[in-house]
């Protein structure tokens, strides 16, 4: 059967020039599709994808991974954190200056101009870090920082003290000081945090959970013993009027305690630990855990954090261009958007360390950044693996071929088959993951052989065409164009049968990849296919043609070809002779091979993949090792037979939370109704719409007005 790629061959040799023009044009024009402007405009050019995505079964084939997808698309939002780390001596944060600079850089982060649009507001805000945290403890709950508490104290004691011509003037005056009282939860902004300065003493009061709580019932008890006083009842009962603002004194009291109580439940000082270290490192190196108590003396580490959803069409929405009508693919939105999160890092690291100076040090982290700069080191390492890999083989077949020519032909033809790879690979639109980065090595060391072996059997016939035709010709270039040409041709026809055999095989085997479920392995497998074949069609085009059209190297004819086997091959070779030692041997070494290979334990660990010489990667795994770390959740689908916003709806949602609670391992439960409690904790219009229907569980006005803020409302929305 006549090799189908002979013609290739024999047309690369007749006209050597033209097929190396041919050839190196179509290298070129392939190359055009791996990426930039001209594959963009063709919605062509390879994709890059490090997300955990990539290595997941196609949701298609797989029923656990689409629901997977599934609760990720209905539930999940797609966000990223940006999160700057203050390293400090341990002790600092017990110095109030360290807070004022912490204040300082958290102000900064939340007037970051160019993240302003894309944030997502937790409930708390988008930015959250131990000064804004401890900001509001002092506004809402540090008992030294509430002279209106001592105000109303003190007007509420002279009304005890009061005259009859003056008892209605200090209840006004009462009145007046309790309605100027501030019933809103204190929010940190960026203004505030800059002109906020600690109270002296507030660490220790913050640490032993001081409170207002007392001061809180007092002003209750004194407001609401206000008729018991002889002199105030003798007024009230003769003036209703009078009453009536003993009454609105009362409510004011009432409402204004009733809400301070609740803000005294707000764990600041356990938003403030969040941001803290959870262990420190022993002097053995183990990592410990550190008591709640003890973390401000003994942290030397803080994290400020701001939220940014990436969500794709609530991005370009922000951007102002509408979802439906964008013309592009969501891996290359997804990479623009994590380029631009990436550069707000970097700008809101060099922003803190300004504002920090030479007292700590400062530093910045997103996931963007983190894969970002993981991708482009692992990029680096490839192309050093590669220059490596394609110096070694320079060595070995230099060693092998003893000529500068021959070695650079085989090395270029193989080079530009993998080029040629990635054009095709652009040019189908496939998608590269970090795990496909080892491919130009794979193919670098497969290839070459396809080269190397059609250089060989060219040398071999010049050889053996001296000793069957004597004429004295001692080096390659002394022979004549004529025989030279004939001994390429016949050499690399010979070959390319053997080759094709090989190559097919090869690409059978790496097509197989294409059955997998992981789409990974389906795009692996075909690139590497595609290599192989490359390399093979250069090798026997590109490769004869540039032995065909220069001339070889003064190198000695018995150097350059070896007909006869050399010693260790004959050794080799003579084993053949005694198969049942062979056998044995075989045997021998394979066995305790097999043990082996059965006690071995199969995982994948991604701390292994990563390098920690990179900052990034490096603040990632403090990260990962200091400070507490959320367990994988696990999804309970609740489908309710009537109405969810009505007052059974929410008791079974309640008693599901319980229910789940109770269940040994569980260390949070999230829902709905858990979900707008605590957001109730720092906005006054849930608390209301909670307290209502607390109040009144039955009436359906107040469900479905519930229901409408939930639903309609955009804070109710981004809660839940």
């Amino acid at each position: 059967m006549k090799n189908p790629f002979d013609r290739l061959t024999n047309l690369s040799i007749d006209r050597p020039r033209t097929s190396i023009v041919a050839i190196l044009s179509l290298i070129l024009v392939l190359s055009m599709f791996v990426a930039g402007p001209i594959a963009e405009s063709m919605g062509v050019g390879i994709q890059f994808d490090n997300s955990e995505d990539a290595f997941y079964p196609d949701r298609n084939s797989n029923e656990d991974v689409d629901l997977l997808y599934q609760i990720e698309e209905t539930y999940t939002s797609s966000i990223d954190i940006i999160r700057i780390l203050v390293n400090m001596e341990k002790g600092d944060l017990l110095v109030d200056e360290t807070w004022e600079t912490l204040a300082d850089i958290e102000a900064e982060m939340m007037s970051h101009n160019q993240s302003l649009s894309h944030r997502l507001d937790t409930g708390a805000g988008s930015v959250l870090g131990p000064a804004s945290a401890a900001y509001g403890w002092s506004i809402m709950v540090d008992p030294n920082n509430g002279h209106w508490l001592n105000e109303i104290q003190t007007s509420l004691d002279s009304i005890y003290d009061s005259s009859s011509e003056n008892l209605s003037d200090n209840l006004n005056q009462a009145l007046n000081v309790t309605l100027e009282a501030p019933l809103e939860v204190a929010i940190a902004n960026s203004s505030n945090l800059q002109n906020w300065t600690p109270n002296k003493g507030w660490i220790e009061r913050l640490v032993s959970g001081e409170n207002r709580i007392k001061i809180l019932d007092s002003i209750f008890s004194t407001a609401m013993g206000i008729k018991m006083d002889s002199e105030v009842s003798l007024e009230a009962s003769e003036n209703e009027e009078f009453n009536q603002s003993i009454n609105a004194l009362q409510g004011a009291i009432s409402g204004i305690t009733a809400f301070h109580l609740e803000m005294q439940k707000i764990p600041y000082f356990e938003f403030i630990n969040a941001t803290l270290p959870s262990k420190e490192q022993d002097q053995e190196g183990n990592y410990i855990d550190i008591a709640s108590e003890e973390r401000l003396a003994k942290s030397d580490i803080i994290t400020i954090s701001l939220f940014v959803d990436t969500d794709i069409e609530t991005w370009l929405e922000a951007e102002g261009s509408d979802p439906d009508k964008f013309e592009g693919d969501e891996l290359s939105i997804t990479n623009i958007i994590n380029n631009e999160v990436q550069n707000w890092t970097l700008e809101m690291e060099n922003n803190g360390k300004l504002t920090a100076g030479e007292n700590f040090q400062v530093s910045g982290l997103s996931f963007a950044y983190f894969s970002i700069a993981q991708t482009a080191n692992i990029g680096a390492e490839i192309g050093q693996l590669i220059g490596m890999s394609i110096l070694l083989l320079t060595i070995i077949l230099f060693s092998q071929f003893r000529t500068v020519r021959d070695t650079a032909f085989v090395l270029i033809s193989t080079i530009l088959g993998i080029l040629g790879t990635y054009g095709i690979s652009g040019i189908l639109n496939l998608t590269f993951n970090a795990a496909m980065n080892s491919i130009p090595i794979l193919l670098i060391a497969i290839g070459v052989d396809y080269g190397i072996h059609v250089v060989a059997r060219y040398r071999e016939l010049l050889r053996e065409e001296e000793e069957n035709n004597f004429e004295g010709r001692e080096t390659l270039r002394d022979f004549s164009t004529e025989v030279r040409t004939r001994a390429v041709r016949n050499g690399a026809i010979l070959t390319s049968g053997a080759l094709l055999i090989a190559i097919f095989t090869d690409m059978i085997g790496f097509l197989s990849f294409r059955f997998a479920s992981q789409k990974f392995l389906v795009d692996f497998g075909t690139v590497i296919a595609i290599g192989l074949f490359m390399i093979y069609l250069l090798s026997i085009t590109l490769l004869p043609a540039l032995l065909t059209v220069t001339k070889p190297s003064k190198l000695k004819i018995n150097k350059a070809a070896r007909i006869n086997p050399g010693p260790i091959s004959q050794w080799f070779g003579n084993l053949t002779k005694k198969p049942f030692t062979v056998l044995i041997i075989a045997l021998f070494v394979s066995l305790p091979i097999g043990s082996a290979v059965s006690s071995l334990e199969v995982g994948f660990e991604t701390r292994d993949q990563l390098d920690e010489s990179i900052p990034v990667v490096s603040d990632f795994m403090i990260l990962s090792d200091r400070y507490e770390s959320s367990p994988a959740p696990i999804y309970v689908q609740f489908i309710p037979n009537g109405e969810i916003f009505s007052s059974k709806g929410w008791e079974s949602i309640g008693l599901i939370e319980d229910t789940i609670k109770s269940t040994k391992g569980t260390s949070d439960v999230t829902s709905i109704r858990s979900t707008l409690e605590a957001a109730a904790n720092s906005n006054p219009e849930i608390y209301q719409l909670l307290d209502e229907i607390q109040t009144n569980p039955e009436d359906s006005d107040i469900w479905q007005t519930f229901s409408d803020w939930v639903l309609l409302n955009e804070t109710g929305r981004e809660l839940t």
